[in-house]
């Protein structure tokens, strides 16, 4: 995933493609050299599906691009964070689109010479991709030219846009500062987009990836909201249990909690518009918040890692 310019176009144009047939709205995307991260915005729960047409899109081309026939991507699984709160979409933001400043690769987000969608959010720009020629036919199916303008959900966590895309640009600018401050006090440079561009795309990071580390599905920016989403998630997975086990034995009027995504696409089974916390064991009813999940709006950050 070097991010040459053939690189970029092939990424920028599969994301696009898959976004728009799938109806994922892009917040942020920062392709990197090995991995990329991005932050969406799911309205009809149907992220799954996005990222298999999108990492099959980019995979077969890279792999006719680098003349390779192996899977491209990891096997591990991709990594998909619920975003719980403001703060958590803030930061998640911050992270996807200063991943390449905070590793000390270029001094700002603007020099990344990869896919990062950041100006194009702020300014109300709209990303083009353009279909790669080393894949697709030229009279093939797949649109020869596509467009996408990141813009903010209408969400209550975002209120008033253009108040929250000052405070992101704000907290990127102190994440660039927090960088520079940390080289000047090793006396370092960030390596260069130049430096970058000129390794072999089969090159290996240098430092040794941390084996082990926690992969999380919710961030909220807050502990104590922590215990909440957990609760919230172990009574989705007691409705949805629920739900098969009348289903299974033959009611096909067995109702899903919202957020039910393989029975819902696969099975067509009946799903909730939102999902209550289940009742606590001792049948007292639980206090907590409704939310809509799948075929309701939900904001996710996730990466993926190319295979060497």
């Amino acid at each position: 995933m070097r991010p040459d310019e053939e690189t970029s176009a092939a990424f920028l144009y599969c994301l696009i493609v898959a976004a728009t047939k799938w109806g994922i709205r892009v917040l942020v995307a920062c392709a990197m050299s090995n991995h990329y991260h991005a932050v969406i915005y799911d309205e009809h729960g149907n992220y799954p599906r996005f990222l298999q047409q999108f990492h099959r899109l980019f995979a077969r081309v890279m792999n006719r691009v680098r003349d390779r026939e192996e899977n491209f991507w990891s096997s591990e699984q991709t990594s998909v964070v619920a975003l719980s709160s403001p703060k958590a979409l803030l930061e998640a933001l911050v992270y996807a689109a200063t991943n390449p400043v905070k590793d000390h690769l270029v001094a700002r987000v603007r020099d990344w010479p990869g896919v990062n969608t950041l100006e194009a959010l702020l300014e109300g720009k709209a990303l083009e991709g353009e279909r790669p020629r080393s894949y697709f036919r030229a009279n093939g199916k797949m649109p020869r030219n596509v467009a996408m303008t990141p813009t903010l959900p209408e969400h209550p966590w975002i209120g008033d846009a253009t108040e929250f895309l000052a405070t992101l640009a704000r907290m990127v600018g102190e994440a660039e500062a927090d960088a520079r401050a940390d080289l000047a006090a090793r006396r370092a440079a960030p390596l260069g987009a130049a430096v970058v561009l000129a390794r072999s795309p089969t090159a290996s990071p240098m430092n040794a990836e941390r084996e082990h580390d926690l992969n999380p599905q919710f961030a909220t920016g807050d502990v104590s909201l922590v215990r909440r989403a957990i609760e919230f998630y172990a009574s989705f997975q007691q409705s949805h249990r629920d739900a098969r086990r009348k289903w299974c034995a033959g009611d096909r009027r067995a109702l899903f909690p919202a957020g039910t995504y393989w029975m819902r696409v696969h099975m067509h089974v009946r799903v909730a518009s939102t999902h209550a916390l289940a009742p606590r064991a001792d049948g007292r009813e639980r206090k907590g918040v409704r939310a809509r999940i799948a075929r309701a709006p939900a904001i996710a950050a996730r990466s993926a890692s190319a295979r060497r």
